[in-house]
């Protein structure tokens, strides 16, 4: 069951905050609209109108990072969450988004002297290269082994330089509502198993992620870094066959190779084990 976050602010005493989430998108408008449901005020950032209506309480800036010159930024933002992602997977999307936008937003909101308290950086888990299957916790090495990982390394470092008290969150692979391409692979018959190399999947449900960041933003004392993943790491081919087994269908064939060029935040030869700091991750 997601998370609930449990922070009205009213009710438990927290001052409220004007909180911007640059990323208006999957997880950064859930964040937003539990943010304001507990009374804070929320601007987003989106480069494109949303697909759904805004909660009411949320200012759009529809802009770009990279392309605005004067980003129209309100004068009074607390809190930040960066949830900004990538539009391709490749190395000049992924820096755009992930250190140039970043640079970009900072610039501005220093610039301008805001008063940021709080900044989140979403980041991945896919930054542990660690392939011996054993534990990995905030305190593991990371390692750019490939453009992807690389990329959010060095963002993480710019967060750190950041004159605010920062989080670098790395998140799993983000489920939840709108997201079945496992299941509709499986579905489809095109989902195969893999004898080798072993896949744990460390994921998090949206809403748990979303209430991992806000209550990372309320901490008295946040940790630099949080791994949010669930407290679950699974086997791929045991999720396979399990989705396989709720539609009716068998267990997916295998495939004898595979190639496994860029893990994605949710597969790794490791499992993860979850920050202790947080309720949702458990932060």
């Amino acid at each position: 069951m997601p998370a609930d976050p449990g922070i009205n602010g009213q009710s438990k005493g927290i001052t409220l905050a004007h909180a911007l989430i640059a990323g208006w998108g999957y997880l950064g408008s859930y964040a937003g609209s539990l943010l304001v449901r507990a009374g804070h005020r929320v601007t987003g950032i989106r480069r494109s109108r949303p697909d759904v209506s805004l909660p009411a309480g949320v200012s759009l800036i529809q802009t770009d990072l990279l392309s605005d010159r004067t980003l129209p930024l309100p004068d009074d933002i607390t809190w930040v969450i960066y949830a900004v992602g990538a539009d391709r997977f490749t190395p000049e999307a992924y820096r755009a988004a992930y250190v140039e936008g970043l640079k970009r937003l900072a610039d501005a909101l220093t610039q301008k002297r805001i008063p940021v308290e709080r900044f989140c950086f979403v980041s991945s888990t896919s930054v542990y290269p660690q392939q011996d299957g054993k534990w990995v916790d905030e305190s593991s090495p990371v390692c750019g082994r490939h453009f992807g990982s690389a990329t959010l390394i060095e963002a993480e470092q710019v967060v750190s330089s950041l004159p605010w008290q920062n989080i670098a969150a790395r998140c799993g692979g983000i489920y939840g509502p709108g997201r079945t391409r496992l299941i509709d692979a499986v579905r489809s018959g095109q989902a195969r198993r893999v004898r080798h190399p072993k896949l744990i999947l460390n994921l998090i449900h949206r809403d748990d992620a979303a209430g991992a960041l806000i209550h990372l933003l309320n901490h008295p004392s946040p940790p630099p870094t949080c791994n949010l993943t669930d407290l679950e790491p699974i086997d791929r081919n045991e999720l396979l066959c399990w989705v396989a087994a709720e539609l009716g269908m068998p267990a997916p064939p295998w495939e004898e190779e595979t190639s496994l060029s860029e893990p994605t935040p949710s597969q790794s030869p490791r499992p993860l084990k979850p920050s202790t700091t947080t309720t949702a991750c458990s932060c």
